[in-house]
């Protein structure tokens, strides 16, 4: 039986990677290689699998050809579950990537990855190796950039659900969604894990008896926490409340020069005016300074228990605020 593969690599979109390396890749998953790979598969599985799987390979052609992309790859990964071959889950990465399927292209070159290390490198052709692995490099570049990888650490896990569908240890969901990841434990067990992240940010669950929901790596990426906003709002409105005050007791020594028209009460109120104006300008930098930090802060972690409030006390002789909440 012969086969023909085309894969289009006359047209990418502008986040694809250069065209040097795509003219590699589509020379090195031409129809010799699907052919060489099914060759060695062909005594040990099936003739039922084997022409499956080339029946399947010939249907994601097809679609190609027609530029149906997502369809196609759709078929090279069904293929690849068949009668396991590099070229076809490879294809299958190339045309998830193809057709802006970012979430799809990168948990298929996982499995990619993960076949090739399986499998071992020295077991299968060096050209198709090397055009694969820079194909699922690059994938998986742009993903650690526009996604959230999810790692599960957890050796008595059966399983990792998500939607419907069971993930390896590794891979990548969609930015600011919360997803309600399950891990299947022993005896039946079923343990859910809602999880959200931002783009460029890695998660690792683990279940709740060896560690604690899906928290960030450090130093990995990841808003502020709301507490720090808060104090630091609390302390804006702090510092206001004494800009006020010493505000009110400048005007009343001016009140108070202008009838006794004392020098040392001339020298007060100048002291106080400097202060006033020192208080000033600390409040407009914190208030900066927190309006900043707004925008750095996760506003979209859990939702607060009891509420957060400032109060705020001013006399005429001091000022005070105090911060109270539950985060």
């Amino acid at each position: 039986m012969e086969l023909t593969v085309p894969v289009d690599s006359s047209e990418h979109r502008p986040s694809m990677p250069p065209a040097t390396t795509m003219a590699r890749l589509a020379a090195a998953l031409s129809v010799s290689l699907l052919m060489s790979g099914v060759a060695a598969a062909q005594s040990t599985v099936g003739e039922d699998r084997r022409l499956g799987a080339a029946q399947l390979f010939e249907e994601a052609s097809r679609e190609a050809q027609r530029g149906n992309d997502a369809e196609a790859a759709e078929l090279f990964l069904r293929a690849h579950n068949v009668l396991p071959a590099l070229p076809a889950i490879a294809q299958a990465v190339f045309y998830f990537e193809k057709a802006d399927l970012l979430v799809r292209a990168a948990n298929t070159a996982v499995e990619l990855q993960s076949f090739i290390e399986r499998v071992g490198a020295g077991s299968l052709d060096e050209t198709e190796v090397m055009a694969a692995t820079a194909l699922f490099e690059d994938v998986l570049g742009r993903a650690d950039v526009q996604l959230v990888r999810v790692d599960v650490e957890c050796e008595r896990c059966e399983a990792t659900e998500l939607a419907g569908s069971y993930f390896p240890a590794s891979f990548y969901v969609e930015p600011g969604q919360e997803h309600p990841i399950a891990l299947h434990l022993p005896g039946g067990e079923r343990e859910l894990h809602p999880t959200r992240g931002d783009a460029g940010q890695r998660l690792v669950i683990r279940p709740r008896a060896q560690g604690s929901d899906a928290e960030a790596l450090e130093g990995e990426a990841g808003g502020a926490h709301r507490a720090a906003f808060y104090v630091l709002a609390a302390a804006t409105v702090a510092l206001g409340g004494a800009t006020l005050w010493s505000g009110v007791d400048t005007l009343a020594g001016v009140e108070e020069f202008e009838t006794e028209g004392a020098r040392d009460l001339y020298d007060a109120g100048q002291a106080k005016e400097r202060r006033t104006n020192g208080l000033i300008g600390a409040t407009a930098g914190l208030a900066v300074a927190t309006l900043v930090l707004a925008f750095f802060t996760d506003w979209q972690g859990e939702s607060d228990d009891g509420g957060t409030d400032v109060a705020l006390s001013v006399g005429a002789d001091h000022v005070g605020a105090a911060l109270t909440g539950t985060w």
